[in-house]
């Protein structure tokens, strides 16, 4: 029994899944670098983690010397 890609899924995880299996970034149909994302998105991921992080573990910013 196969399964559908659009069993109970939204319109948006549909999109994820085609994309994915093509090879294509999640967020744009740009080809995928870094496992399912491309050079552009994958670089906003990270600057967003690291922000994320830094605002958890109360870590300085980059430029902490800044008024």
């Amino acid at each position: 029994m196969s399964r559908r890609i659009d069993d109970g899924l939204s319109r948006q995880r549909r999109y994820q899944l085609r994309h994915q299996a093509a090879g294509l970034c999640y967020a744009c149909p740009d080809r995928a670098t870094h496992h399912d994302l491309c050079e552009t998105h994958w670089l906003l991921r990270r600057v967003e983690e690291r922000e994320r992080y830094r605002r958890a573990h109360g870590v300085p910013g980059r430029w902490s010397g800044r008024p």
